[in-house]
């Protein structure tokens, strides 16, 4: 199998930050983990637990996907690919595979489905326009600005400004890291993830559904993704305006300088906020 596709080939609009997009080859992406899910009830068992509609994809393709709470709020985020017929990878970055196993395995029941990190491949990226690769590779976004993802038997190199660039790539398109700090706060729809068709509304039953459609039918979300400018900035901090608590940090740049924020979907661009200042907006509402 080669390059894996996104069904509707998403490339999306990205937050107006400052990013580098020189082309740089394989290195090695950190704080990912590869869960296998196979077995012969694998794609039922995903189908109800998942966020997206996992019947919708084909072999050799993949979607943005997650887990909710039965309140609708967000416990993980992670690709997930359909590899073959009862094998599906989940590409998981920020959270401890182990927990998320943990948390899937409370819902198994009589279910035939089993559960397995990967150990022994590495998790490779790299930028740009690349060859046709030799195993899967999963391809994010088109055209000049795409990104590969890939599972590779070599370590890869240690480039830690690619590294944060790819993170960086992520938030400003408004994919979060999902960390443990940050599970269970926000909904899809606070998150912006209609922008990268990364839920359903229309598949039936999971975790959460019910609030999810509520959200996307009835009405707007109140709250946002936002990118913030400033310094030190953590995951999980709360934001002030004017000494009042208004927001708290969803993911962060290595270096805490760049980050994405959960605040109040009308507030404005430019807006100093005590901890950063508001320079950007994924799509907010449903």
């Amino acid at each position: 199998m080669g390059r894996l596709i996104h069904p509707s080939m998403v490339n999306p609009h990205a937050m107006p930050f400052k990013l580098n997009f020189s082309p740089a080859k394989d290195f090695r992406l950190p704080g990912h983990a590869v869960i296998h899910v196979t077995g012969p009830d694998s794609q039922s068992f995903l189908q109800a637990q998942c966020m997206n509609d996992v019947n919708a994809l084909e072999t050799g393709q993949w979607q943005y996907n997650g887990w909710l709470s039965p309140q609708g709020r967000v416990l993980a985020l992670f690709y997930l690919i359909k590899i073959e017929t009862a094998h599906f990878l989940l590409v998981l970055p920020a959270l401890d595979p182990q927990k998320l196993i943990d948390g899937l395995k409370r819902y198994v029941f009589r279910s035939k489905v089993t559960f397995a990190i990967e150990s022994s491949g590495h998790l490779l990226a790299s930028f740009g326009a690349a060859p046709q690769p030799d195993g899967p590779c999963l391809q994010i976004g088109h055209g000049e600005g795409s990104r590969q993802l890939r599972l590779g038997s070599h370590s890869g190199n240690l480039d830690e400004d690619a590294a944060q660039r790819w993170h960086e790539i992520d938030m400003a398109i408004g994919w979060v890291w999902i960390d443990q700090a940050v599970q269970d706060l926000w909904t899809p729809h606070m998150l912006g993830l209609q922008q990268l068709k990364a839920f359903s509304v229309s598949k039936g039953c999971y975790p959460g559904q019910e609030i999810v459609a509520r959200t996307h039918f009835l009405g707007k979300s109140k709250r946002g993704l936002f990118g913030i400018h400033g310094a030190g900035l953590q995951a999980g901090a709360l934001l002030s305006l004017d000494g009042r608590e208004i927001g708290r940090i969803a993911d962060h740049s290595g270096d805490g300088t760049l980050a994405v924020a959960v605040l109040p979907a009308d507030i404005a661009l430019g807006t100093v906020l005590d901890g950063g200042s508001v320079i950007g907006a994924a799509v907010t509402g449903a």
